[in-house]
């Protein structure tokens, strides 16, 4: 417990029937030092006879006796720091670590071998999050014993997805495209891009959405649904036919 004082309990022998000899609770009980081990030493002082009939008898005022010090568990408290989708199981968290003695802070600490992956990649509220292989290391690290694994739960939000408007050829008709960027991997997402109207003209108003019910366009969201694109005029070709007289 990262302090030298120890329990014990005694027994008495050699003491006459119905005389009245005890030991006084002042006596003390070290540790050789505070550091976990098995059958460490343990040194007893001070031990002084108390009772009606004690001064008929004489006891060694101090020995030796042995017990084990075991490792203190340390407690852990992982928060999730959330996530925008990013394809990947890693998750971003957080700890707080208890349970350790006021001597050994600054010696203790998590080491960073701690692997932390959601149990999916796509976006949600309350995702469960494993994390292992929860390892101390520090020079008191070997007085203290850590729950090597944990599960907590964390956010996936959706990616914002950037559109710029392809400019076209008049061709009647309101139909756009854009290009997207911000996309990860090789995740695509299906859209729907319409101009306003269906006239040539610079910097024409187009609204984009993305379109349909799967996975990868769920894991998305637009940061605008308004882009411009330019819509040239359609070159026209005259032909000509003399016509005789």
């Amino acid at each position: 417990n990262s302090v030298t004082g120890a329990t014990t309990s005694y027994t008495i022998s050699g003491i006459i029937d119905g005389d009245i000899v005890d030991i006084s609770n002042i006596y003390t009980a070290n540790f050789i030092d505070r550091f976990v081990g098995y059958n460490k030493d343990i040194l007893i002082d001070q031990v002084n006879l108390i009772g009606d009939d004690y001064y008929n008898y004489n006891v060694c005022i101090s020995g030796y006796t042995s017990a084990d010090i075991y490792q203190q568990l340390i407690t852990f408290n992982f928060t999730a720091l959330n996530k925008t989708y990013n394809g990947d199981f890693y998750a971003p968290v957080i700890y707080t670590l208890s349970g350790f003695y006021s001597l050994d802070i600054g010696t203790v600490d998590l080491s960073s071998v701690y692997v932390p992956n959601y149990q999916q990649i796509f976006i949600g509220n309350n995702i469960p999050i494993d994390i292992s292989n929860i390892q101390i290391y520090g020079s008191m690290s070997f007085n203290y014993s850590i729950i090597s694994n944990s599960t907590i739960s964390g956010l996936i939000s959706k990616r914002y997805l950037y559109t710029t408007g392809i400019d076209k050829t008049y061709d009647s008709q309101v139909v756009a495209n854009v290009s997207i960027s911000n996309l990860v991997g090789p995740d695509t997402v299906f859209y729907i891009a319409n101009f306003n109207d269906k006239n040539a003209g610079s910097d024409r108003l187009m609204f984009v959405a993305i379109s349909g019910i799967s996975q990868s366009n769920n894991n998305y969201q637009l940061y605008s649904n308004i882009a411009t694109a330019n819509i040239y005029q359609r070159y026209l070709t005259a032909t000509y036919t003399g016509i005789d007289r």
